[in-house]
């Protein structure tokens, strides 16, 4: 079996919202658009739905 090395920090992703002009906005995680098109609510609520799965990865 494979052991992990390095601390939590070394997995945790950037995870970011981006605001388009017209309010809309993405999610980037590692700089890749992975969800775009949300409201700021949508957006907000997705980032801590990622960040909770990404603690527990």
């Amino acid at each position: 079996m494979g052991s992990r090395s390095g601390s939590r920090m070394d997995i945790m992703a950037s995870i970011k919202i981006r605001v388009a002009e017209d309010g809309t906005c993405s999610i980037c995680k590692d700089g890749t658009i992975i969800s775009s098109g949300l409201t700021r609510s949508q957006a907000d609520q997705l980032v801590a739905v990622l960040r909770a799965i990404e603690g527990h990865a």
